[in-house]
């Protein structure tokens, strides 16, 4: 919901459209390189890096920061809310074989999940563990049916939790930070692109007022997001 209260204020501040697409992270920078945007909003930074040594991005710049969280079944039955950090809850849930869902979809949030995953050192396989290639809202609502872990980023976690039987269950460890970076296209690549438009974005959005509304951005009284310049 964030974009809805950003996109109108900016169209307003400088009377420009913006026209939106909402992608996980891994189809926006393919997206972004086949020329298709002028400015992208992302959550992976080591794909983000490599989109910008592949030169296809002209700037990048902190926008906000969130955090993930794990939730899972009320019951908890690999108990990973007593766990210490996130690489034991993993650990916790792969021993017990205990049903996980993963986005599967080349996401900020899914490449976030092989990180740690790989940090565990253990390869996730069988059939406890289901890969299930959508989105966050509904690989959330289907780890909720499924009765299942699954690794979230909050502000989608807030907005959904009412309607949800799973519990939030791990949150806090320094792995788990969910940083935003906003990246112009290069119009070197794609001369289609709306550098100016592009610039006028990040400016606007980086300066105070943009980084107040994210700041102020809540739902039931929780803070969504960190704005980076303005926390």
């Amino acid at each position: 919901g964030l974009l809805e209260k950003l996109i109108p204020a900016f169209e307003t501040d400088t009377g420009y459209i913006v026209n939106i697409e909402a992608f996980g992270t891994g189809r926006a920078l393919r997206s972004a390189r086949d020329g298709n945007a002028d400015i992208i909003i992302v959550h992976s930074p080591a794909a983000e890096l490599k989109f910008m040594h592949a030169e296809y991005g002209l700037a990048r710049l902190p926008l906000m920061k969130n955090e993930f969280i794990l939730a899972g079944p009320k019951d908890d039955p690999a108990g990973v809310a007593t766990t210490s950090d996130i690489i034991s809850a993993f650990k916790a849930i792969a021993e017990k074989q205990a049903r996980f869902i993963s986005r599967g979809d080349d996401s900020g949030t899914h490449n976030k999940e092989l990180e740690i995953w790989h940090k565990s050192i253990i390869m996730p396989y069988g059939k406890w563990y289901i890969e299930y290639g959508h989105g966050m809202g509904k690989t959330l609502d289907f780890a909720d049916q499924m009765n299942a872990y699954v690794l979230v980023d909050r502000g989608t976690w807030l907005a959904m939790r009412d309607q949800l039987r799973l519990a939030q269950l791990f949150e806090g460890d320094e792995l788990l930070d969910n940083p935003y970076h906003i990246i112009s296209i290069n119009p070197d690549k794609h001369p289609s692109v709306n550098k100016q438009g592009a610039q006028r974005f990040i400016e606007w959005i980086t300066s105070m007022h943009g980084q107040d509304i994210i700041k102020n951005f809540t739902i039931d009284g929780e803070q969504l997001f960190t704005p980076a310049g303005n926390p």
